[in-house]
């Protein structure tokens, strides 16, 4: 499979580097590195995280890879076309309301 990054967590990714860069540019690399990392094993491993309970409402599927324990990569498996959709890149310290808001507008 392949891994397709939609633009809107395109954007969430610059603004975690962004917002950790301001106070340690290293770890701000190392971060997004890894995040994009683990993004990419889904590549041959779609299935490995865990479907993300906040949104077991939709009528989409969406899984939730955690990274760090702080941040999560929610993607939808698109079996048809062959790819993981990674769709917002979320902080886990943040109200579980805004995922569902940033996530369902990826529709």
């Amino acid at each position: 499979m392949k891994v397709i990054w939609l633009d809107a967590a395109q954007e969430q990714m610059e603004e975690i580097y962004e917002f950790l860069a301001q106070q340690n540019p290293k770890a701000a690399v190392e971060i997004y590195n890894e995040i994009i990392e683990e993004a990419d094993r889904l590549a041959g491993f779609p299935e490995m995280a865990s479907l993300e309970q906040s949104l077991r409402e939709e009528a989409k599927s969406y899984r939730s890879l955690i990274v760090r324990r702080t941040y999560k990569a929610i993607y939808r498996i698109d079996a048809k076309s062959e790819k993981v959709v990674i769709v917002s890149v979320w902080d886990c310290r943040q109200d579980p309301e805004t995922l569902k808001k940033r996530t369902t507008k990826q529709k």
